[in-house]
């Protein structure tokens, strides 16, 4: 391994607001106070557009809208701004970008969604949604704990490893075009689940945890060493082409969303301040310019089918989708897990289900009629309300927890910048995967061992680029 030299600090943002706004946020939690009042604004825009076009055009797929009671106006609003509060308000820890994604693609759309879509009286979701509001608070408080000051260098891999990536990224590369040349295509929106299922049909098993990897850990490792530093600049365009093959194999709709997240996450890094504030006011931004143009400008439209619609509506949906069918059918107790499913017996209203133990197969089937569709959920979702309904929540929350900690932990020492990029895609994915399918198949583990196990030498690798203040 080689290491970087810390970069010179950020300019101080507060003064580059004007000095009005700067004696402002020199206040006692006045960034936390304007972040929740930027939360509240993003939550109304995603209202908004909502009503006048998720419901309008994508109603017939469960997002139904009817006009909110008080009492759920403030109970929704109370849960966006306590989380918005207790979030971290810069960017310099990887769990900070993965607490950042779910609360803007999951969480505050939840919120919004569940009491209009869900099969039951809006006091059903009470419980359940108060659960993740304070395990999103409480994963935020974790996340913001002290933690013993990391080396004086910021680490970046070495020649080694950068060439094995390589390796295997031509090798997977290699056999994916063997397994699935006869459907490489580029698939429309409406064609991204036949895509997905003639994909899952022809891989499985070693092929199929190799694609994972290529996915969630290969290519994202070469765009983020292609970004942070000019020696290894041309595996950025590698890293990219991994994500549009991806794509033409699974139409996996965040195989487009990555590498340009990833991209914008690092000039917002290295360029300017990294306080959640620019984040989710970006992402305000673009909800409020897709309420205004989704019906005029066809590109503005194709934005909001991915990103309103597919990104963040749809991983909301799972919340009310597995807690309605699963505290009808029975929990999971989390049998559906490999190794617990050894111990635990399934629910017995899925006893015989030939879809178990995949729970999107089984939400698919029961909500959209297909035997195709794979409705993936996240950790609160199929490991949350499906596993045990509120307490399911409160556990897995706690586990998440955990998880990020450790990462922040492994993370100590390496380069900042290279750290939040590589922690991004497993936040997106973590919008739509289960916690132990990420550890286990999306690199969660992976670079728990990589970043924890891996130090460098004694040669110190002046900065190139891309590097930032150690944490």
């Amino acid at each position: 391994m080689v290491a970087l030299s810390p970069m010179p600090a950020l300019l101080n943002h507060r003064d580059a607001l004007g000095p009005q706004f700067g004696r402002f946020a020199k206040l006692p939690g006045a960034n936390r106070l304007i972040h929740t009042g930027v939360g509240l604004v993003y939550l109304f825009f995603f209202l908004s557009i909502y009503r006048d076009y998720v419901s309008y055009v994508w109603g017939y797929a469960g997002f139904r809208f009817r006009v909110l009671e008080a009492w759920e106006v403030i109970f929704i609003a109370a849960g966006v701004a306590l989380v918005s509060f207790a979030m971290p308000q810069r960017l310099l820890r990887p769990s900070a970008i993965v607490i950042w994604l779910m609360y803007a693609f999951f969480y505050v759309p939840t919120m919004a969604m569940t009491f209009m879509i869900g099969d039951f009286p809006s006091g059903e979701y009470i419980a359940p949604l108060g659960a993740l509001t304070m395990m999103m608070v409480a994963i935020s408080v974790v996340s913001q704990l002290p933690m013993r000051a990391g080396r004086t260098v910021e680490m970046m891999p070495g020649r080694a490893f950068v060439l094995t990536i390589l390796v295997l990224f031509a090798a997977i590369t290699v056999l994916q075009y063997i397994m699935y040349r006869e459907i490489i295509s580029f698939a429309s929106v409406e064609d991204v689940y036949y895509q997905r299922f003639a994909a899952s049909e022809l891989g499985g098993g070693p092929v199929g945890y190799a694609r994972t990897h290529y996915y969630y850990v290969i290519s994202p490792t070469l765009v983020a060493i292609g970004l942070c530093s000019r020696r290894y600049r041309l595996l950025l365009p590698f890293g990219i082409a991994g994500f549009i093959f991806t794509y033409m194999i699974d139409a996996s709709k965040i195989a487009l969303v990555v590498p340009l997240a990833m991209i914008a996450l690092y000039w917002i890094a290295v360029k300017t301040p990294i306080g959640v504030n620019l984040f989710t006011g970006g992402l305000t931004f673009l909800t409020f310019v897709c309420s205004l143009f989704t019906s005029q400008v066809s590109f503005i439209r194709f934005i909001a089918d991915l990103m309103i619609v597919r990104s963040i509506s749809s991983p909301a949906q799972t919340y009310h989708q597995y807690y309605d069918l699963f505290t009808q059918r029975g929990y999971t107790w989390w049998s559906n897990v490999s190794g617990i499913r050894q111990l635990v017996p399934p629910p017995s209203g899925f006893a015989h289900d030939p879809a178990w133990p995949t729970l999107g197969l089984i939400i698919g089937r029961e909500y959209y009629g297909s035997t195709l569709m794979n409705a993936n959920a996240n950790p609160f979702s199929g490991e949350g309300v499906a596993a045990a309904g509120t307490l399911g929540v409160v556990i897995i929350g706690l586990f998440m927890a955990g998880w990020l900690r450790a990462f922040d932990l492994a993370a100590r020492g390496w380069n900042r910048v290279f750290a939040l990029l590589i922690a991004a895609p497993l936040g997106l994915c973590l919008t739509n995967v289960h916690l132990s399918t990420l550890l286990v198949s999306f690199g969660g583990i992976f670079w728990l061992a990589v970043l924890s196990l891996h130090k460098p030498g004694p040669r110190i690798y002046q900065p190139d680029g891309g590097g930032g203040a150690p944490q």
